[in-house]
Order: C-alpha cells, then sequence, then structure tokens
C-alpha cells in the first residue's frame, strides 16, 4: 500500500512448508476447541485414564461421546450418535450438522474442510497417543455426516 513494502517472516514455531500447514492448523484448533471444552463442560468433558491405567476402546468411545455430546448441547447438529467399529475404531454420525453445507462446497473445490468436531476428535485420541485416521462420508440426500475414525487393531485394549 502506498508504495512501502514489508517482509512478512512465518513464525518459526509453525512449519516452514505450506503442505505441512493444513494439519498443523487442525491440529491446533483441535486443541483449541478441546480446551474450550474443558474450561466450559468440565463435568462433561473428554478424559484420559490416569498414567498407569489400560487405555481401552470403551474409554475412547465414551471420550468420543463425551465431545459429541458437547457439540450436540451447543446446537451443532439436530442429533448425533456414536457407536463402536469394534476395537479398532468409532463412527461418528451427525444429522445436519451446523457445517453441512460448507462442508460439502469445500469438499467438492477440493478445499480444506470446516470439520471442525473432526478435529476435536483426532485432538483428543492424539492426547491419547492412538494414531488415528478419520474418512468422513455424507449420507441421506447429504443430510447426514458420518466419521469413522480408525486406528491399528490391538493398539488398545479391547472394551
Amino acid at each position: 500500500a502506498e508504495g512501502s513494502s514489508a517482509i512478512v517472516r512465518r513464525d518459526p514455531s509453525l512449519p516452514q512448508s505450506n503442505e505441512l500447514l493444513p494439519s498443523a492448523h487442525a491440529e491446533r484448533v483441535g486443541e483449541r476447541i478441546l480446551a474450550w471444552m474443558d474450561e466450559n463442560f468440565q463435568n462433561l468433558a473428554p478424559r484420559l485414564p490416569p498414567p498407569g491405567r489400560p487405555l481401552t476402546a470403551r474409554v475412547l468411545f465414551d471420550g468420543i461421546k463425551q465431545i459429541s455430546n458437547i457439540f450436540e448441547i451447543n446446537e451443532f447438529a439436530l442429533t448425533s450418535s456414536v457407536e463402536p467399529l469394534g476395537d479398532s475404531g468409532i463412527r461418528w454420525t451427525l444429522v445436519a450438522p451446523a457445517t453441512l453445507w460448507s462442508g460439502q462446497v469445500l469438499r467438492l473445490r477440493g478445499d480444506l474442510p470446516n470439520d471442525f468436531e473432526v478435529m476435536a476428535a483426532t485432538a483428543y485420541l492424539r492426547r491419547a497417543g492412538v494414531p488415528a485416521r478419520a474418512e468422513t462420508r455424507y449420507e441421506n440426500g447429504g443430510t447426514t455426516v458420518v466419521h469413522e475414525f480408525t486406528w491399528p487393531a490391538g493398539f488398545v485394549q479391547p472394551a
């Protein structure tokens, strides 16, 4: 502006490669959502077992269910459900989430998703030390979003 120039330097704590920025953004947003849940929903926020206690598929299910409950309490979706996928995954289904339309448009354009629920759940699983992978699909004419979080078989103890 007005003929001046400025050099903008990226924060050195951030990835220096543009390809790594989307995952760094998702991690930070997920952690911030969990911190907000911890601050505002102390009795409902997802918990992990104390050190030395086993990490089970049931603990992870309960944690994701708590995240889902908080999203639903805050009217993020009309309704939602969480179900186990054996001992190596969880399916989270949301009916008409607040980001439904924008999520579909961003997906069609090949842009970064605005799947805040996935960011929060993935952050929770990361806190647990679980190398989870998330896949998303739209069902029921595009009004329902289904996220499946999976991790390697045998990584956690059975429920």
